[in-house]
Formats: structure tokens, C-alpha cells, sequence
């Protein structure tokens, strides 16, 4: 599935992973860390951001996690983003999860790892965009 951040008309791909059962679920978005990392945050033969989604989705929580600018099926480049730039992807991704019938609003939360942390208290300190 794809989405657009509507800052630079960017195409991020990612994957919305949902428990069995019917939802509305609560939901997670994951934030990977720092430079151009993709869906599943991959290192070597690890696939940390992976692993989480398949924990949390294991016990009952929906998870959006989504290529990087530039890696994978995401279009532009990580080089130049700066962190204003990862919250406007994360706050898309926050707007994408609003038109799923499958997600509990009121439990939505961002997960981040290593920078990816401090985009996720940045992202949620913000008011959510705009519906589509």
C-alpha cells in the first residue's frame, strides 16, 4: 500500500499489518532510526521494525510501518530530509490511518527507534493534518 506526505507530493510504501478478528484495532506507527532504512528496518540478517510489527500484531494491534524517502517502493531522496521532513511523512501516515476502517482512532500511537524517537514525540506533539 502507498501514501502521500502531502509536503512534497512523496509516495511512501509501506505495510499495514492487522491482527486476525474484525477491528476497529488499536494501531501503531513505527519510526525507523536515523539515515535511509526500509519497512522492516533491516540490519544485516535482522529485521528489527519486522519483528516488532509481528509482536504487536500478534497480540491483537494493528502496525503502519513504511520505507524511508528514496528506499524501497518510497519515491525522493533521505538524503536531504531533514526531521521536520520525517514528521510531515509520519503525520501522513497518521492521515492515511484515519481513512482505514480498521483502525481505532482513539488508539492510535507512534513507535519510534533511536532518532526515530525523537520523531515520534514530534509527530504526536503536533496537531493531526487536515482528512483527506
Amino acid at each position: 500500500m502507498t501514501f502521500t506526505s502531502s509536503q512534497e507530493a512523496l509516495r511512501l510504501a509501506g505495510l499495514l499489518s492487522l491482527p486476525p478478528g474484525t477491528g476497529p484495532f488499536p494501531t501503531a506507527v513505527l519510526v525507523s532510526d536515523a539515515g535511509a532504512q526500509d519497512r522492516d528496518g533491516t540490519v544485516g540478517d535482522y529485521r528489527p521494525m519486522g519483528a516488532l510489527a509481528d509482536y504487536l500484531t500478534r497480540r491483537g494491534i494493528a502496525v503502519l510501518r513504511f520505507d524511508d524517502r528514496g528506499v524501497g517502493g518510497s519515491s525522493g531522496s533521505a538524503a536531504p530530509a531533514t526531521i521536520s521532513d520525517v514528521v510531515t511523512d509520519v503525520q501522513a501516515a497518521l492521515n492515511f490511518l484515519r481513512t482505514r476502517p480498521e483502525v481505532d482512532l482513539t488508539r492510535l500511537g507512534i513507535i519510534g527507534h533511536g532518532e526515530g524517537g525523537n520523531v515520534a514525540l514530534l509527530a504526536a506533539a503536533q496537531p493531526l493534518p487536515p482528512p483527506l
